[in-house]
């Protein structure tokens, strides 16, 4: 006796492979997930940051990868002579020296550049932007409570750094000397000289007279 092997028709075709489907996405392989960019890494969380520094303008340094803009000041673009004297000046503050860095805010990134934090930093006991504004190369930027006004007139006054030399004083005229007075004099009074009187001349005596006899 043959026996008769029935071919599954479409429809049960269709459930296999919806139950196979269905298989796979409990227990078997997973499908690869969507390409998704890579997010930036968060800025630190923390308010201060600390290491050794790398200069990059004159009111902008990088603290292990982290861009640091220089409180409350402003120096020239790198572009100009005073910009790149604005950059020395900034790594001799620096020296060797740690610098630490109080983060105030985050600044957005302008362009291509990277975000950069806002922050007051010090080399040792040292203001690094005050400091910088007090030898001429950077000008005072009031921003998240007192600036460098102060430092800043006084480096305009005696022409430091970028600040032109002030014109020398001219000298004022001098009022004419008085004349010394004369001394006073007394009149002196003429002596009373007597006069020489000539000397007498010596009279011949004359004889006597005879008498008459």
């Amino acid at each position: 006796m043959r026996r008769t092997i029935s071919r599954p028709g479409p429809a049960l075709l269709l459930a296999v492979a919806l139950a196979a489907a269905g298989c796979q996405d409990m227990g078997g392989e997973a499908s690869a997930p969507p390409v998704v960019a890579a997010a930036p890494a968060p800025p630190p969380t923390i308010d201060q940051v600390s290491g050794r520094p790398t200069v990059i303008a004159g009111d902008l340094v990088e603290i292990d990868g982290q861009r640091i803009r220089i409180q409350a000041i402003e120096t020239p673009g790198l572009n100009t002579r005073t910009g790149k004297r604005a950059l020395v000046e900034m790594r001799r503050i620096v020296g060797r020296d740690p610098v630490r860095c109080q983060l105030l805010e985050l600044e957005a990134a302008a362009g291509q550049g990277q975000p950069a934090w806002v922050a007051r930093c010090q080399s040792g006991e040292t203001d690094i932007g005050r400091e910088l504004v007090r030898r001429g190369w950077a000008r005072a930027r009031p921003h998240y409570g007192d600036g460098y006004e102060i430092e800043e007139a006084e480096a305009r006054s005696t022409g430091r750094g970028m600040w032109p030399k002030p014109p020398p004083a001219r000298p004022t005229a001098k009022p004419p000397a008085p004349r010394p007075k004369a001394a006073a004099t007394k009149p002196i009074a003429a002596k009373s000289v007597p006069a020489k009187s000539a000397p007498a001349k010596a009279v011949p005596a004359k004889p006597p007279a005879k008498k008459p006899s």
